[in-house]
């Protein structure tokens, strides 16, 4: 709370886990492609649903990013998002993806 109001917070939660949520839901493409996948459940609308949800997704950060009273936290929170890309291959240090 020391660095803004309860609504800017909010808004900065937000505008982080939005691309996170499209990042999922885009995660249904690849997995269905997958011969060994059986899912116990089916997306309903498949592919229309989750395509609709990603392009919003990008148009609502689009819009966050065009909109003057906006652009500069958004871009400050989609900026340590993407920091977190090479951190997170720096700490992997070339393990295996199972972990061993």
């Amino acid at each position: 709370m020391l660095l803004g109001t309860f609504e800017q917070l909010a808004d900065t939660f937000v505008t982080a886990i939005v691309p996170f949520y499209a990042l999922a839901v885009a995660s249904v493409f690849v997995l269905r492609r997958r011969p060994d996948f059986r899912p116990p459940y089916r997306v309903p609308g498949y592919p229309v649903v989750p395509a609709i949800f990603i392009v919003a997704t990008i148009l609502l950060l689009g819009n966050a990013i065009i909109d003057p009273t906006s652009r500069i936290p958004t871009l400050a929170v989609l900026g340590v998002i993407l920091l977190g890309i090479p951190i997170f291959f720096l700490s992997k240090g070339g393990r295996a993806a199972d972990g061993s």
